[in-house]
């Protein structure tokens, strides 16, 4: 029987989680895909902007407002990484508008409701895994943040 200092300072408490480095391998892709949503979000607001239309400024102010919570998802996801030993997906490598999105608003609306599909898919994928408590709770509310801008792009798809 695991002593009761094995069982509080072993892979995250008295129950069995994911260890660090397993940790790291599962919210890595994460933070390089909300990073990379992130950057096509920046471009669908641009081009909302650039309508001239009130009714496609208040999508984007929408959007700007998710996007707030979604960096700051990137800067938690990343915390956590740090924290576990790993080195977290930066998003050096993109420049903005990189990622590539169709023209027309209704095509780059669905296609941004099929990454954050993916993306919300993924990270409920990764929250049925045995995370420590405070992984969990981040993923969690990264779950929330995403179906928050799947509803925001499903209002958008209806407008288009």
């Amino acid at each position: 029987m695991p002593s009761p200092f094995d069982l509080v300072f072993q892979k995250g408490g008295f129950f069995k989680s994911l260890s660090r480095e397993e940790t790291v391998d599962r919210l890595n892709p994460l933070a390089e895909q909300l990073t990379r949503l992130n950057n096509g979000y920046e471009t669908v607001a641009a081009r909302l902007i650039a309508t001239g239309d009130a009714g496609m400024f208040a999508f984007a102010d929408r959007i700007k407002a998710d996007q707030r919570f979604a960096r700051m998802d990137v800067g938690k996801l990343n915390e956590t990484i740090f924290s576990n030993g790993g080195t977290a997906y930066n998003g050096t490598s993109l420049e903005p508008g990189q990622i590539a999105l169709p023209a027309e608003p209704a095509d780059f609306t669905a296609e941004m409701q099929r990454r954050e599909q993916a993306h919300l898919n993924d990270l409920n994928e990764t929250l049925k895994l045995d995370h420590q408590i405070r992984s969990q709770a981040i993923l969690g509310n990264l779950v929330t943040h995403s179906e928050e801008r799947l509803r925001t792009l499903d209002d958008m798809s209806r407008t288009f």
